[in-house]
């Protein structure tokens, strides 16, 4: 993303995501603060900042697109927040099927989140999975959450296994792929399966 016109020049951001306009004010209105503190911060770390924040930090799955054929993206939708965002993006597709892998933590209501996803429309496909964590949902119990809300699918625990069956599902020229759910789920993608560059 790109913010023309800032205290600290024209800046790219390397995270995406409709999300990121607020995170982004929220940054600037930070460092606006710290400025009026006494804290020196040059306009070249920010834009730095901005521009590295992933290889910086690690930080993955804001809107990160990890292969364009087919369009596979992953985001942490973890909380109905984030949802309202991922579906209004979702909801500005035009064409093209949606295979929607997710996967939750076990100790968080996600009725909400179900519930935003059966309201996105167009052609869905659906593939539940789970982080590999203790706190990990069974994707077998967050398939039959989600068919409580008219969403149905196949439980593949192993996110690589659930993103292979999707890439091998997507065959329409205009099909995406979205990775989305738990910070945890995200982390469990084997980045190196992925034979397309970005």
């Amino acid at each position: 993303m790109v913010y023309e016109h800032t205290p600290y020049g024209k800046i790219r951001g390397e995270l995406s995501g409709d999300c990121q306009i607020r995170n982004a004010a929220t940054v600037m209105e930070t460092l606006g603060v710290l400025s009026g503190c006494g804290f020196a911060i040059p306009a070249e770390s920010v834009r730095d900042g901005f521009a590295h924040v992933c290889e910086d930090t690690g930080l993955m799955g804001r809107w990160t697109t990890l292969r364009r054929d087919p369009l596979t993206i992953c985001d942490t939708g973890h909380n109905i927040g984030g949802w309202e965002y991922i579906a209004s993006q979702l909801s500005a597709r035009k064409s093209g099927t949606l295979h929607l892998i997710m996967g939750f933590v076990n100790d968080k209501d996600i009725s909400a989140i179900l519930r935003k996803i059966a309201e996105i429309g167009g052609d869905k496909r659906f593939y539940f999975s789970a982080p590999s964590v203790p706190r990990g949902l069974n994707a077998d119990a967050l398939a039959a959450q989600a068919a409580e809300f008219g969403l149905n699918g196949p439980a593949i625990a192993d996110v690589n296994e659930a993103l292979a069956t999707a890439t091998a599902a997507a065959t329409g020229t205009d099909d995406m792929i979205l990775i989305a759910g738990s910070n945890f789920l995200i982390a469990d993608l084997n980045l190196s399966l992925l034979s397309e560059d970005k």
